[in-house]
């Protein structure tokens, strides 16, 4: 893969990644629900999910999809579901100072990349770029390790980096309108986001 090529997809994937989706308003209603950092393992998930497209792309998208085809679909259902409790739990929380659950438990962590996971999975925009739109500048058949393995940085550096500047964008909503009632208004917002979200991931599913 030359270095033009490989900065095409750069800037492809960062359009793909900017461009307003699920993936946008979970990250953002985490963030402003839960801060900055509580967005960490969301985005692991949706760069999981980039990374088994660009992969599944390399070997054969329409064998892998075959082949797990009701993995991808259970991932989504997961996925979006623990959006919306999450959601709902911030909407029905009575104190004002409820927030996203704290990223310390395995579980939750695990929950939360599987939900980034769905996210991505469910996401048309995605499957038509590394389906249609990544072939026409990249020659699939002809990638070596080598290739593979910089496209698979490239997209983990680019997809993250993005989604990083919308979550502090978030972080920074909530510093500026945390406390009283701006913050029980701003839970609800992230409440509202949140379910968006999930019922956007599980209707793609």
């Amino acid at each position: 893969m030359s270095i033009e090529s490989a900065l095409i997809m750069a800037v492809a994937l960062a359009a793909l990644a900017a461009s307003p989706g699920p993936a946008v308003l979970a990250i953002v209603g985490a963030a402003m629900s839960g801060g900055f950092r509580s967005t960490s393992p969301l985005i692991m998930g949706i760069v999981l999910g980039d990374i088994l497209f660009l992969v599944s792309a390399i070997v054969g998208l329409w064998y892998v999809a075959e082949s797990l085809g009701a993995f991808f679909v259970i991932v989504k259902i997961a996925g979006g579901s623990y959006l919306i409790w999450v959601g709902v739990r911030l909407l029905i929380a009575p104190g004002a100072d409820a927030t996203l659950p704290k990223q310390v438990g395995a579980t939750t962590t695990i929950r939360s990349i599987a939900s980034g996971l769905g996210i991505t999975l469910a996401n048309p925009k995605a499957i038509l770029f590394y389906l249609g739109f990544l072939p026409t500048f990249i020659d699939l058949s002809a990638m070596t390790f080598f290739d593979a393995l910089v496209a698979v940085m490239a997209v983990s550096f680019v997809i993250s980096s993005v989604l990083a500047a919308y979550a502090y964008a978030g972080a920074q909503a909530r510093r500026m309108l945390g406390g009283g009632r701006n913050a029980r208004n701003l839970r609800r917002v992230s409440g509202v986001v949140m379910v968006g979200a999930g019922t956007a991931v599980i209707a793609r599913a």
